[in-house]
């Protein structure tokens, strides 16, 4: 459908053509990437290869984390403060050391898209 989730080690960028929207995260630093997405939580549990953080503060209030028995991402469910639903990401058939060149990971969304800085940053 068009979207779009890539990271190079410094951004991840996720991108939705339906909303003509550009997510851009900070992956390095104190304040960005995954610290500042996972930090700040009052419950964080964890069970075999799920990980749930809950906060009543936060613009994500639910992130529920599932890995693979290797330890890779299977799939990512957030839940923002008072939604009924959640937005839910899977992934399957992923592969590592594939060689390919680094540039393909430095994503630009097209020019007309709306740029959200830090967007799992964000609190309410």
């Amino acid at each position: 459908d068009g979207r779009v989730i890539s990271a190079n080690g410094r951004h991840l960028w996720f991108y939705n053509p339906a909303r003509a929207i550009a997510g851009k995260q900070d992956l390095k630093g104190g304040t960005g990437g995954l610290y500042g997405l996972l930090n700040g939580y009052e419950s964080v549990t964890s069970s075999g290869r799920t990980l749930k953080l809950q906060s009543s503060k936060k613009y994500y209030e639910e992130i529920i984390i599932n890995l693979t028995p290797n330890n890779m991402l299977q799939s990512i469910r957030m839940k923002r403060k008072g939604a009924d639903s959640a937005i839910e990401i899977s992934f399957s058939g992923i592969q590592t050391n594939l060689g390919l060149p680094s540039s393909i990971f430095n994503y630009h969304p097209p020019s007309s898209a709306q740029i959200v800085e830090n967007p799992l940053n964000q609190r309410e």
